[in-house]
């Protein structure tokens, strides 16, 4: 069927495709579909699919809305999951071909490099976007097993032209998550609001200040502290002390800053002041815990 309507088209070529179905839906032509399906089947078969699926994403980041590319694939206008990931220690030629390989055997996904991030998009349908992601991440860890990836952030996009915003918001999160070394396999826009607050403030060195005279194991107890929600058994546990060692530690960050470290207010500043030091890159210096 392929031969019968495309020939000798070159396949990675879509001007070719455009311009016959857009002639042919001007014409109210019901061959529109027909001839979609047999450009489908013929990219399938030449191994130009992962290159269009490519070259489609690469457009909605451009802001340009490639909608014949997107009716061949199968990609309706419809809710997005917009993912960012950040490939760890393989060159860009190594990325390529897994993303080729990934592309390739799948249905439901177009992605591309953009800058120094691995961007996959795939449609939400009736999942919310952090479980497509987390789905996407599994999936391509089960595809691509030698690949390890570090931050993941995800962005929602209400239909492909939303989808460069969508990639812009990511990379964002993305970075404040990676800067402020945040635990989560998936982050999305709405959880890095502090940091994008920390991140843009005028205050930043004096917020880090309140943290200067604090040494390392109690910049550790404090940081142990708030990762387990303030639960000083489960605190405890992780930092390998007991209870009573704990609680001391805490007086002397009281003692040290003036902020008591389950108050409210303390809780507010210290965990702010945390989050801006992980981001720096800063260490703890001065005292240490006794």
């Amino acid at each position: 069927m392929f031969q019968v309507l495309w020939g000798s088209t070159d396949l990675r070529d879509i001007s070719t495709v455009r311009a016959v179905t857009e002639s042919l839906r001007a014409q109210g032509s019901d061959l529109t579909g027909l001839l979609l399906d047999g450009y489908e089947l013929g990219l399938g078969e030449h191994g130009h699919v992962a290159e269009l699926k490519t070259a489609l994403c690469r457009s909605w980041l451009d802001g340009r809305v490639d909608t014949i590319s997107a009716d061949i694939l199968g990609f309706s206008s419809e809710p997005y999951a917009v993912v960012v990931l950040t490939p760890v220690a393989l060159d860009h030629s190594e990325v390529l071909s897994a993303l080729h390989r990934f592309l390739t055997a799948t249905q439901d996904v177009v992605g591309t490099i953009h800058a120094d991030y691995l961007v996959l998009v795939l449609p939400t349908r009736d999942g919310d976007p952090f479980s497509v992601a987390q789905n996407l991440l599994d999936r391509l860890r089960k595809h691509e097993p030698a690949i390890a990836y570090g931050t993941c952030a995800v962005g929602e996009a209400p239909d492909r032209a939303g989808v460069a915003l969508a990639c812009v918001d990511a990379i964002a999160a993305h970075d404040l998550a990676a800067a402020a070394r945040d635990p989560r396999t998936v982050v999305g826009t709405d959880d890095v609001v502090l940091e994008r607050i920390l991140h843009r403030s005028a205050e930043r060195s004096a917020l880090t200040r309140v943290l200067d005279e604090l040494g390392p194991d109690l910049l550790t107890t404090l940081d142990v502290f708030y990762a387990n929600d303030m639960d000083k058994q489960l605190a405890a546990r992780a930092l390998h002390v007991h209870r009573n060692t704990l609680d001391y530690r805490l007086r002397q960050i009281h003692r040290t800053t003036g902020l008591n470290p389950t108050s409210v207010r303390g809780v507010q500043l210290l965990s702010s002041a945390f989050t801006l030091r992980r981001m720096s890159g800063q260490r703890g210096t001065g005292q240490q815990a006794r």
